[in-house]
């Protein structure tokens, strides 16, 4: 039995989540034990360095007149960029060397770079990204299979012929799994092959994320004939003994048939006939987990209680638990738990990041107490809820001493409406109260408490969404160790308010295509209250994100909820530090020196810029910005610099000494 797993084309954030998994041109990659690791290879192919170097050959041709700053940066400076996009790459494929979220940063922005102009001088229209790789529909499994062998409106179908299909072909597999959710790429992989490979049965598995599971539109899918025309197969929840299951039928198939799998849809007619077979009951299995090096150096990713879902199950705006098979279950083994901890930590693995939606009070207390009696030594992350019983001391006590180093808390807003809406808060506590001084408890013990939030809630108003935005920054200003993100709100198909979206004020919902070859998870919905204030909430949200990284430039590629994304998902909480500057004075009988890294250029007669390839700040200027690179030349000091200008030009010149100070522009 020759079973190949394949991963989905899609942005870099795998390669965070999963270190064993590169962007480095150097490294190879082919199939192993099963497995090809088809995304490392394309982002491989986007950053091999002969590919950069023709981009940025290109660039300086056709966009010599581009006022772009960072195109202007970039074909000014081409040998320093290239020192940069190396540095990049070596600090994304060794997490260990990310310090902070500014290094992080800086190295996502240097790539997004030439993503940016792979976009304009090779796949446009359409635009290549780091966080989602190419910008396309993915909603209407018909639009994708009518659309993924063509070459103009499927940008990943070269590098599918050229680099996937012949190694697919070569190694013959019995069963292709492509994990991931479908996407126009993935669609292409499996109708090729079962025009090339008749005998190869096709599985679309591993779907599931925080915000996504196929399970959700599982009714949906039993009647979409399109889908299952190029799929054979979707497992709703990914569980090892399914796929054995499967790979038993595929070699017996006269004793064994699919119908008694459970957790499947499938059709062996090319959509004729599609079949969704009995939903039951799954135990995970006590099997030790196999610890690569990569997770002794880094974050192992772990369920707690794989039994489990969210022990909550009321927000009436989340879909989360509508993506497991069997919610009822609350049991919850702290046993069995504290047995693969320490498994884990014999084997070397020392930050464990728990993927539970959210874990009671009750139940962190005992697994924390477990932890220090059994002298394990971890650093972890938890999720839960704002709850009263958070409060309690020797509860914070307890798991900072287990190791317990950061924590998110489902917080969503500040309006006391809002949350009844949510029904995040019943109303028998003080829910602001209670938040602030979850905060003062667990920062003051060292333990980092992080808020997720949503803005743009039906009928929540600018006022309501002010509220939150004023205790986030309050808090914000006053504990060093919080931090948020914010997240639009979307509606979940798996949510209440999908069931019952007359009771919210939602006047209609809105499908992205014909229901039955619908392959999204939420809906678009108009209300009569709030008009589409969309693109406010985006700025809004954007700019209160910032407001958490007082480093951050203005003007980038990658937004600060991108980058946030990015620094969870590689799960950098526990793994560096969140910088905060401290603005540094200057000695104004210190000479001028400009740092190594900054690209100089004028784009018109009047105007300079100062492009800093590193920290990608940037300074726009008149004659004071060309007189200060001259300053260097001559080995005048900062004094001297300031003294040749009077009045309104000395405070000119002052502030953009000051400014050009903060943005790291002086050596």
């Amino acid at each position: 039995m020759r079973t190949l797993e394949l991963n989905s084309l899609c942005g870099i954030k795998n390669q965070l989540y999963c270190p064993d998994q590169y962007i480095n041109p150097a490294i190879k990659k082919e199939i192993t034990q099963g497995f090809f690791d088809i995304n490392s290879l394309f982002w491989s192919k986007i950053f091999e360095i002969n590919h950069v170097k023709e981009i940025i050959e290109r660039s300086s041709k056709e966009f010599k007149n581009n006022k772009s700053p960072k195109i202007q940066a970039v074909i000014q400076q081409p040998k320093l960029f290239i020192d940069t996009y190396i540095c990049a790459i070596e600090v994304l494929d060794n997490l260990n060397s990310i310090s902070s979220d500014k290094i992080l940063y800086q190295s996502l922005e240097t790539l997004e770079i030439i993503c940016y102009l792979h976009s304009l001088l090779y796949s446009a229209p359409f635009v290549l990204t780091l966080p989602e790789g190419f910008i396309h529909s993915k909603y209407s499994s018909l639009d994708l299979e009518r659309n993924c062998l063509l070459p103009f409106c499927n940008p990943y179908l070269n590098f599918v012929n050229t680099e996937v299909i012949p190694a697919i072909i070569n190694y013959k597999p019995d069963i292709l799994m492509l994990t991931g959710k479908p996407n126009i790429a993935s669609f292409s992989i499996a109708k090729l092959v079962r025009t090339l490979l008749p005998e190869t049965f096709i599985i679309c598995t591993k779907h599931e994320s925080d915000y996504y599971s196929m399970q959700k539109i599982s009714e949906l899918l039993y009647k979409n004939t399109v889908f299952f025309s190029v799929y054979h197969c979707v497992t709703l929840i990914s569980h090892p003994q399914i796929l054995s299951q499967i790979e038993l039928w595929y070699s017996n198939q006269t004793k064994h048939t699919l119908n008694h799998i459970p957790w499947i849809i499938y059709s062996l007619d090319f959509g004729k006939t599609i079949i969704k077979t009995k939903s039951k009951k799954i135990l995970s299995q006590s099997v030790k987990p196999n610890i690569l090096k990569h997770e002794q150096d880094n974050v192992y990713n772990m369920k707690a209680f794989p039994e489990n879902c969210c022990y909550w199950n009321k927000c009436s705006f989340c879909g989360i638990n509508s993506k497991y098979g069997d919610k009822s279950s609350l049991n919850w083994n702290i046993k069995q738990t504290i047995e693969k901890i320490k498994f884990l930590s014999f084997k070397g693995v020392s930050k464990i990041w728990f993927l539970d939606e959210a874990v009671p009070k009750i139940v962190l207390q005992s697994l924390g107490e477990m932890i220090i009696n059994e002298n394990i030594s971890i650093d972890w992350h938890i999720r839960t809820r704002i709850e009263p019983s958070f409060n309690e001391h020797s509860l914070i006590q307890i798991l900072a001493k287990a190791g317990l180093k950061h924590i998110i808390f489902g917080f969503e807003s500040a309006s006391k409406r809002i949350l009844s809406l949510m029904e995040k808060n019943s109303g028998d506590f003080n829910y602001l109260e209670v938040a602030e001084e979850i905060v003062y408890k667990f920062t003051h013990e060292g333990i980092h408490v992080h808020f997720s939030v949503i803005y743009g809630f039906p009928t929540e108003t600018d006022k309501e969404r002010n509220e939150t935005k004023l205790f986030l920054n309050y808090l914000k200003n006053n504990y060093d160790h919080f931090s948020f993100n914010i997240n639009p709100f979307y509606l979940d198909v798996g949510s209440k308010i999908y069931q019952k979206w007359e009771n919210y004020n939602i006047t209609s919902l809105s499908y992205a295509c014909s229901p039955k070859y619908f392959l999204e998870n939420h809906l678009d919905w108009n209300s009569s209250i709030a008009c589409d204030c969309q693109t406010t909430i985006q700025i809004e949200k954007e700019a209160l994100m910032k407001c958490q990284y007082n480093w951050f430039p203005e003007g980038t590629l990658i937004k600060p909820s991108v980058f946030f994304s990015f620094w969870e998902f590689g799960r950098f909480p526990l793994l560096s530090k969140i910088s905060k500057d401290i603005p540094k004075n200057i000695d104004i009988n210190c000479l001028i020196r400009l740092s190594p890294m900054i690209s100089k250029c004028q784009l018109d007669s009047e105007t300079w810029l100062f492009y800093h390839l590193s920290n990608h700040h940037y300074v726009l200027g008149g004659s004071i910005l060309w007189n200060l690179y001259n300053s260097e030349n001559e080995n005048i000091n900062f004094g001297t610099f300031i003294n040749n200008y009077k009045g309104v030009y000395r405070e000119k010149a002052e502030e953009l000494l000051l400014r050009m100070n903060s943005m790291e522009f002086f050596v």
